[in-house]
């Protein structure tokens, strides 16, 4: 929806002695292109004489304003007023994610920003209807409400089932008997002051509330079309016959491999336990005959650090997850080599019950040392920076997290996200509420270094020292990357 046709009449409430917030508040709303925001003065605090069943100066003072300005909205005759505190913070991406919403014509309480204390209902992509949620500091009413709400917000008309007697407690107690609604992400929140400092809020720097998550992520879950999972009543896994197992090999490559030799051998000891599927993408190139079977009918334009990666590995993976027997799946690359043999492997997926291996991190543990790569979740507001897990793009799945990630394609979403394919896995499963940290290993399975070059690519496996080698060979990882056309990590054999 376009703000303006929507909603005819806004202002901000504001009290003659915060000039400050004022001009921070027209600036944000300029930003935004909504220039016709108008200026509601507030009533101060300081002049209140009675509470009038308020708990304290500050909270009548608000309710107060918000009346009078219902008031006038009604004198007017406005179709709807939208009434903003002045502390408000605005989305950074307020008009595209709005301009995504349809609100239902029988709305009667929008608001712009919420705290949900109890579950939303799915009322369309980008939309919660509520049950009870506070949120006064960017409310919008439509005028068959303007009554009620003005009622609800004076000394008398204060709801029975109210939660707290401020104005947003009062406001939550109407939702029951109003349509009300909520955006997701929130596009407005009450914005950190010295009188309320970031650890004082209710909200984080992104706007989205701090507690009660479960109901954030059903609520995100609803607004994004996206199925929760949910265990097997036994919360086992279907048992896997000793020795019947396969593991797929999904390869993502530019063309052939650089150690094809190496994959044969490796192969070759077990050919009923792989199944192999390539997607390459350069198809002009020689392979091996074997390797070349395994393409993919039709090859992806793939671009590095894009989402066109993500879509690629899921094209292997929806191909490979066909095949019933198949219980893990393996992402690897032309130049990932194995540095254990492939019975190793097998047996380790077998003991482990055929689950998925990841080591992730969460956004705090990112942020810590690299705040611009934490910063990609601002690429997808409509998924809370909490349940982001960043790994990497080399990881195994098992048939249930195959199953889960293939259950919606969220790939969209994730396209304006640099390097998405060492996060959309781990952040999709986490979004659909699968519990990786109990149910995935938590392990690299592909040893990649970073030493050499800290910024975006991983050194390279060319003279391989018998120290290095041995390194590999007893590390906990199965696999390595990246091993050149020239490297001569095939000398130590560690794949037999």
């Amino acid at each position: 929806m376009k703000y303006q046709q929507e909603f005819s009449l806004s202002f901000y409430l504001n009290c003659g002695r915060h000039e400050d917030r004022r001009r921070r508040i027209q600036i944000a709303f300029l930003d935004q292109g909504m220039e016709d925001v108008k200026r509601f003065p507030a009533n101060d605090p300081r002049r209140v004489k009675k509470l009038r069943g308020y708990p304290d100066a500050t909270s009548y003072a608000y309710a107060l304003s918000l009346r009078l300005a219902l008031r006038k909205a009604k004198r007017l005759r406005a179709a709807s007023v939208v009434l903003y505190h002045d502390e408000v913070a605005l989305h950074p991406d307020f008009s595209a994610l709005l301009e995504r919403i349809g609100l239902p014509e029988d709305w009667g309480l929008f608001l712009l920003g919420a705290e949900h204390l109890e579950p939303t209902e799915d009322a369309g992509e980008g939309l919660a209807r509520l049950n009870c949620s506070r949120g006064s500091h960017a409310l919008a009413v439509r005028a068959p409400y303007y009554g009620a709400v003005m009622r609800a917000l004076s000394w008398a008309g204060r709801p029975a089932n109210a939660r707290g007697a401020t104005a947003e407690g009062r406001i939550a107690a109407l939702q029951r008997a109003i349509p009300s609604y909520a955006p997701v992400p929130n596009l407005a929140w009450p914005a950190p002051l010295e009188i309320r400092p970031p650890e004082r809020s209710s909200y984080d720097e992104g706007g989205w509330q701090i507690e009660n998550k479960a109901i954030v992520l059903a609520a995100v879950q609803q607004s994004l079309k996206v199925k929760p999972w949910e265990p097997t009543a036994s919360e086992e896994k279907p048992p896997v016959a000793s020795g019947e197992g396969k593991a797929a090999f999904l390869f993502l490559t530019r063309g052939s491999l650089n150690q094809p030799r190496i994959w044969e051998e490796y192969f070759a000891d077990h050919p009923g336990r792989v199944s192999i599927h390539v997607h390459p993408k350069q198809r002009d190139v020689p392979a091996p005959t074997w390797f070349r079977e395994a393409w993919l009918p039709e090859s992806i334009p793939t671009a590095w650090g894009d989402i066109s990666l993500v879509r690629a590995q899921l094209a292997l993976l929806e191909t490979a997850y066909r095949d019933p027997a198949n219980q893990v799946f393996v992402f690897t690359s032309e130049s990932c080599v194995p540095v254990k043999p492939l019975e190793e492997f097998l047996e380790k997926c077998e003991s482990a019950g055929w689950r998925g291996m990841m080591a992730f991190e969460k956004a705090d543990a990112v942020r810590a040392y690299d705040p611009t790569k934490a910063k990609r979740y601002t690429a997808v507001p409509q998924v809370p920076p909490w349940i982001w897990k960043w790994h990497s793009q080399w990881i195994v799945l098992d048939r249930e997290m195959a199953q889960a990630l293939l259950e919606e394609d969220l790939t969209a979403y994730f396209a304006k996200s640099f390097a998405p394919d060492e996060s959309y896995f781990g952040t999709v499963l986490a979004l659909k509420g699968y519990p990786l940290d109990s149910k995935c290993l938590p392990l690299d399975p592909t040893w990649v270094s970073w030493e050499t070059q800290p910024a975006r690519h991983p050194g390279e496996l060319t003279e391989v020292t018998e120290m290095e080698a041995m390194a590999l060979r007893l590390g906990g990882h199965f696999f390595a990357r990246k091993a050149g056309i020239h490297s001569d990590i095939a000398k130590w054999h560690l794949h037999l």
